[in-house]
């Protein structure tokens, strides 16, 4: 790789961002992991700073800096997102900037969509669907052939802490705790491995291809078929209990034809082995 390009991690240091880190070192990729200790982008003044350093260089910037919805889901937290954005694109614009991958999210799609496709309706349904949205209009009206936009399902993988659904599924059955479902477990979803990010984003870096892009199984799987993976895998029977929601009952399935069109050597790693490899991790 060319001694003066670099790319830049913002979010390095969570659950998304170290695993792309990792993969990248083990691939002799030069790269800056850039956490909030680094560089709180809310704060223009510390963006500024940081840049500053990388004058000169031919930039990709991978983007998974974000409050994420499981955390908050308020004006506030899509306030400081759509800021953080917002401070990095009034500076970078005087940088070499070879790409940009920003993470966004399945979310930002309506969802009475009978597939989620990168041409499908958009809906603002909560605050974190219109940080992404947003934060994905600021970029392109700034970078346009530059960017490469990532839409994802919720994400999984070791060193999640189960924070994600099939983290705390995996611990609920552990601790022999009941499992609590709704319209009997037959919501489908589509979970994506926290690895497939990371081979994503260095195939990427080293074909940088613009525009948005699904990553996603294209597995829509129940609820409850995830619950037996992940019971068959521990050797419990998971214990379920069915509790009423007046939530909708909704069916998630996501194309990622447009990504392997692009990458048709790329490989998504399925729910059973993706579990599979979660579990053997935790042991």
């Amino acid at each position: 790789m060319e001694n003066n390009r670099i790319s830049l991690v913002f979010g390095g240091g969570g659950f998304i961002g170290s695993n792309i880190s990792k993969l990248l070192s083990s691939n002799s990729v030069w790269h800056k992991v850039i956490g909030r200790k680094e560089c709180d982008l809310t704060k223009k003044t510390e963006v500024l700073k940081l840049l500053k350093l990388f004058k000169g260089y031919d930039l990709d910037i991978v983007f998974t800096s974000s409050i994420v919805r499981k955390k908050e889901d308020s004006e506030r937290s899509q306030i400081s997102n759509i800021s953080m954005i917002k401070n990095l694109t009034e500076i970078i614009g005087g940088l070499s900037i070879r790409s940009f991958i920003f993470l966004s999210s399945i979310d930002v799609y309506h969802q009475g969509e009978e597939e989620f496709k990168e041409t499908s309706p958009t809906s603002t349904t909560s605050p974190y669907a219109v940080s992404k949205l947003e934060s994905e209009k600021i970029l392109n009206e700034l970078l346009e052939d530059k960017l490469t936009i990532l839409r994802m399902p919720g994400v999984y993988g070791p060193n999640d802490n189960s924070n994600s659904v099939v983290g705390h599924l995996t611990r609920t059955i552990l601790n022999n705790e009941t499992v609590k479902v709704t319209n009997n477990g037959c919501q489908t979803r589509d979970y994506l491995y926290v690895d497939d990010i990371s081979r994503a984003v260095l195939a990427l870096i080293n074909k940088p291809c613009d525009g948005i892009f699904n990553l996603s199984t294209r597995e829509s799987i129940k609820l409850l078929e995830i619950i037996d993976i992940i019971g068959n895998n521990l050797k419990i029977k998971p214990s379920i209990k069915e509790i009423e929601s007046d939530m909708e009952i909704n069916f998630i399935r996501i194309s990622n034809e447009k990504f392997l069109n692009n990458f048709s050597e790329f490989k998504f790693t399925s729910i059973d082995s993706g579990i599979r490899n979660y579990i053997d991790a935790l042991n």
